[in-house]
């Protein structure tokens, strides 16, 4: 190669170099946006074997314009929650090749915090007529948004006689409800059903969050008392237990009056009363509370000394068992009476005479 200079002299012969590049840069993925995720600028990294300026396609962006002969780890600028399967990244180098078009592997935001849809009393294990007692298990539901895997033990708080109860966390993660349990202690009583209480839910330890990683928002709103669920741990007493007649002779008939202090149920009569010197027609309520019935003395018996007696084989509707019980003594003569003997202590007797007449029953 000769050059001539301004006044027209030549210079020597010599020579130059010239690189000429026609291959584009290589680019892979090495670390895609863990997903779902809650960080709505994610990190993303992918490498390239040659310098150069990057281009964004699809729905993604980023303030990194630079690619070094490296691994590059770009931040995506914010993102709207969603799943993006577009996203593509090309480098330029500096000879303007550009490179294959790298897709970015699918990823999802998700920066809503998951809620709690619903919370409920669904069962209840040893209700009896509407009733539960002591030892008897309440079943409560709680439902999410979205699916929430749980770590750690979350409680819920049920109102029970107007106080805050426990109930503790049983099973249930993810997509399944949750189920919390909660035992009726003794002692407690609630005529109005039981309750669920405001903010009733509450973590002990741990956290429930999404699977993108949103902490729950735990609070619900008071439900009001579930009348399906009332409790009575209350054991019941006898108020009275009485004949209309404690001195019973042949024909005569007592009405026996029974009454409790609250309704009864699995009360028999006949299974639950002991006799004594008589029988006990089968008892009839009107209102499962005074109890009604007709005493009869057995014939030919004389005693001074009878109860009924009450056992301890029956219950209040909730099943709490009451206590025994006997009546005022009773006395049973129903024996005629009879003549041993009637004699006259002399059966010859004239003018001016007396005798002893001895009358012996």
């Amino acid at each position: 190669v000769q050059e001539r200079d301004a006044v027209g002299n030549w210079s020597s012969s010599g020579s130059r170099t010239i690189v000429i590049d026609s291959t584009a840069p290589t680019l892979s993925e090495v670390t895609a946006v863990s997903t779902p995720t809650s960080d709505n600028t994610a990190n993303y990294t992918f490498s390239s074997n040659e310098t150069g300026t990057i281009t964004y396609g699809g729905s993604c962006s980023s303030s990194t314009t630079s690619a070094t002969a490296d691994s590059n780890t770009i931040t995506f600028n914010a993102l709207a929650d969603g799943t993006y399967s577009n996203c593509t990244i090309t480098v330029t180098d500096s000879a303007s090749n550009t490179s294959s078009t790298l897709s970015v592997s699918s990823f999802t935001i998700d920066t809503t915090t998951p809620t709690v849809s619903s919370v409920a009393i669904t069962s209840a294990t040893g209700i009896q007529n509407n009733l539960l007692n002591a030892g008897d298990v309440v079943s409560v539901t709680a439902t999410f948004s979205e699916n929430v895997p749980v770590t750690g033990t979350p409680q819920l708080t049920l109102v029970v006689g107007g106080s805050n109860r426990t109930a503790s966390y049983t099973s249930g993660s993810g997509n399944t409800p949750l189920l919390f349990q909660y035992t009726i202690q003794a002692g407690e009583t609630d005529s109005n059903g039981i309750s669920i209480g405001a903010n009733a839910l509450a973590l002990n330890s741990g956290t429930i969050r999404d699977a993108a990683g949103n902490n729950a928002t735990l609070t619900h709103s008071a439900v009001s008392a579930n009348t399906s669920y009332k409790v009575d741990t209350t054991a019941p007493s006898v108020n009275s237990f009485t004949l209309s007649d404690t001195a019973l002779k042949v024909g005569d008939t007592a009405t026996v009056t029974l009454v409790f202090s609250e309704a009864v149920t699995s009360f028999s009569s006949a299974a639950d009363i002991t006799v004594a010197n008589g029988t006990l027609a089968t008892m009839s309520s009107s209102n499962n509370v005074t109890w009604w019935g007709t005493f009869t003395p057995t014939a030919n018996t004389e005693d001074a000394s009878n109860t009924l007696s009450l056992a301890t084989s029956w219950t209040d509707l909730a099943g709490n068992a009451g206590p025994a019980a006997t009546t005022l003594n009773y006395v049973v003569d129903t024996t005629a009476p009879s003549v041993s003997s009637f004699t006259l202590s002399d059966t010859t007797l004239k003018a001016g005479e007396t005798a002893t007449v001895t009358l012996v029953f």
